[in-house]
């Protein structure tokens, strides 16, 4: 009896019916078979021809459906493209159980490919984390190159959903890193207060802008720091520092007008 040739509806319909089967057999423990696959594998084989019998045995004896490969690099693969290209020649001469078979297979190859893909990805986020966890931090993109390099690519893992599962170790990072940032900058600032606040001392008065370029240099960084809220705990002494000036000022102006009217009290003296 000739093979019959599979209608365009029941090929489709084996190929959906394979799926649960084929993902069953692609979640097996390795080296054991799928009895559901296996029963599928006989059936195929049971009125099979023999050129069509050894095919599938070819299939059954590779896991799943051969793999194309468009440049093959070794004897396995050459091996998948053979057996490939001679499934596509057969495509015409397998009866249902048969083209039922190798649609399950098919989807055991693309449960095969996309587990190989899932555990490529996982492989890739922890050794990311694995290097920044070395880091200490989260990496910056500004920094050197390496570190750039890293910062970059856990960007584009974490933009790819790749880091899914570390997102609160990496979110943990980032407020430690803010953390220690302000503390930093807080730092910096007091030093930067400080620092100004040493030469005004040194100087013994607040720094006026209209003297020589030193000293105007100082009282602008003086006005701008004040501004920024930088000077808070020195606020106290250069206030003190201000009335000084003030009254020197006071007593300054006093001595000059008494100065500038000794010569009218000297000319009332000789009347």
């Amino acid at each position: 009896m000739p093979p019959q040739k599979v209608s365009q509806s029941t090929a489709t319909e084996h190929a959906s019916s394979s799926k649960s089967t084929a993902t069953e057999h692609a979640g097996s423990t390795s080296g054991a078979k799928d009895p559901r696959l296996e029963n599928i594998f006989q059936e195929a084989c049971a009125n099979a021809p023999p050129k069509i019998r050894c095919l599938l045995q070819e299939v059954s004896a590779l896991g799943h459906y051969p793999k194309r490969y468009k440049q093959p690099q070794n004897k396995e693969e050459r091996d998948s493209n053979t057996l490939a290209k001679k499934l596509t020649q057969a495509r015409s001469s397998l009866n249902p159980a048969a083209d039922k078979y190798l649609e399950a297979m098919k989807a055991t190859l693309e449960a095969m490919q996309a587990a190989s893909i899932a555990t490529e990805r996982a492989k890739k986020a922890e050794g990311l984390m694995q290097q920044v966890r070395a880091l200490g931090r989260t990496p910056k993109e500004y920094h050197d190159p390496k570190e750039g390099r890293l910062a970059h690519d856990l960007r584009k893992a974490r933009a790819a959903g790749l880091m899914t599962s570390y997102e609160p170790e990496l979110r943990e990072l980032e407020i430690k890193d803010a953390e220690a940032l302000a503390a930093s900058t807080a730092t910096e600032h007091a030093q930067q207060a400080e620092g100004l606040m040493q030469q005004v001392r040194a100087l013994g008065r607040m720094p006026k802008e209209s003297h020589n370029p030193k000293e105007r240099r100082l009282a602008r960084e003086l006005r701008d720091a004040r501004a920024a809220g930088l000077t808070i705990a020195h606020e106290p002494e250069l206030a003190s520092m201000e009335a000084a000036d003030e009254r020197r000022r006071v007593i300054a102006a006093a001595t000059e007008r008494k100065k500038s009217l000794a010569p009218f009290y000297l000319s009332l003296i000789h009347i």
